[in-house]
């Protein structure tokens, strides 16, 4: 795992992140690096530019509309994580599980565009954004 301090720099309205921490996941048979975002509580691909309103992946700039999607009875059968029917459902992607290089593993939703975000994120951010 890698740690970087940055110092919230201020440019054109834009707080950039401030504590960061790469993570490497298998998703069939294949490896990703998502970075975690404490600070804004983002997983999600290392690529992708955490700018919500300017981000260069679906997985970040999917997060200003997430708030419209509106739960139906089916989506919370059997327990399922709210997240999950947000990407599929509100997103049109698929929910894919991962294996940590570190052990473990988790469910995350991968976009048209291959970017990935966690599904805790998604269902984060529709939570405070109502």
């Amino acid at each position: 795992i890698l740690y970087f301090f940055l110092m919230a720099l201020s440019q054109n309205g834009v707080l950039y992140s401030q504590v960061i921490n790469k993570s490497f996941y298998i998703i069939r048979d294949k490896m990703y690096s998502l970075t975690k975002h404490s600070d804004k509580k983002i997983l999600a691909s290392s690529h992708c530019k955490i700018d919500i309103e300017n981000s260069n992946c679906l997985a970040i700039s999917s997060l200003k509309k997430i708030n419209e999607y509106r739960f139906e009875k089916v989506d919370r059968i059997g327990g399922k994580h709210p997240g999950s029917a947000l990407c599929k459902k509100h997103l049109k992607a698929k929910v894919v599980m991962s294996k940590m290089l570190r052990g473990g593993g988790q469910a995350l939703c991968q976009l048209e565009d291959k970017s990935i975000i966690s599904l805790d994120t998604l269902y984060y951010y529709w939570r405070v954004n109502p």
